[in-house]
């Protein structure tokens, strides 16, 4: 995918009518960056802020994005680049009123509108950028020496490496900090799994269309809405496969590592 460039983007959220005096939109960001000149992801995640003057029970029930040139033609409710159309949603947090603003509430969206991409432009976006890794994650140690903010991040050829054990659908059974910690006899939870199944087809395909596999690395390319684009190790031991399960940033303490999601072959 090529670079979005000067592109203004305005979501129009449409409230219950009885609402309209009482909340209005703020804080309008794409991939968490306010009024971006560029952005590297094909399916960029939207968030805004409803903020709420004296009413309870706001609930958002309709929105629409509009991507357009410029602002003359946004200012016409005119999207010459990308109409969403109206989509009905449920409020992923409804009446979740922020801390430290009482009366705003955040809304996020999981699932977004957006145009098709073919298997070929995919993959050559994702040869195109530049995947947060465990290499990168241990460079992020503010002690350090200032570094290339590129250094450990994994760059994809675009070959695919064939690894044909992997191939078959997979079923989460436990989530680790370290392989030595997984026991098949003692049950552990999943429910920090990033995934509870996953099928690995031939060229380098998944059942996630974003995700795509080469060799023993998972390309995760934002397949959830809070993951950072990555790239994900995996190892076999016996019957289960081990996969990171990411969540690589900045933020995390120096000398984090990620948690590994343990799986088992699905029998046929």
């Amino acid at each position: 995918m090529s670079k979005l460039t000067s592109i203004i983007l305005a979501a129009l959220l449409l409230a219950p009518v009885a609402f309209l005096h009482a909340a209005e939109v703020a804080n309008l960001r794409c991939e968490y960056l306010k009024d971006p000149l560029g952005i590297d992801v094909p399916k960029p995640r939207l968030s805004w802020e409803i903020v709420i003057s004296d009413q309870r029970g706001v609930r958002e029930t309709v929105y629409q994005v509009l991507v357009a040139s410029t602002p003359e033609l946004l200012a016409k409710d005119k999207g010459d680049l990308w109409d969403s159309g109206k989509v009905e949603v449920a409020a992923i947090a409804f009446l979740s009123p922020r801390k430290d603003k009482p009366n705003n509430i955040n809304i996020w969206f999981e699932e977004m509108k957006v145009p098709p991409f073919s298997e070929e432009q995919l993959r050559q976006w994702a040869s195109d950028i530049s995947l947060l890794s465990a290499e990168w994650q241990v460079r992020q140690d503010p002690n350090r020496n200032a570094e290339d903010p590129e250094a450990g991040k994994f760059k994809w050829d675009g070959k695919f490496v064939a690894n044909p054990a992997l191939v078959g659908t997979w079923t989460t059974v436990a989530v680790v900090p370290a392989m030595e910690a997984f026991d098949p006899a003692k049950p552990v939870g999943v429910n920090q799994a990033p995934f509870k199944e996953i099928t690995f087809k031939d060229g380098g395909k998944t059942d996630d269309a974003l995700r795509l596999w080469t060799g023993d690395i998972l390309l995760d390319l934002g397949s959830r809405i809070y993951a950072p684009l990555q790239a994900l190790k995996m190892a076999g031991k016996g019957d289960h496969l081990f996969i990171e399960a990411g969540g690589f940033s900045d933020k995390n303490p120096v000398g984090w590592k990620s948690p590994l999601v343990v799986l088992k072959r699905k029998a046929n």
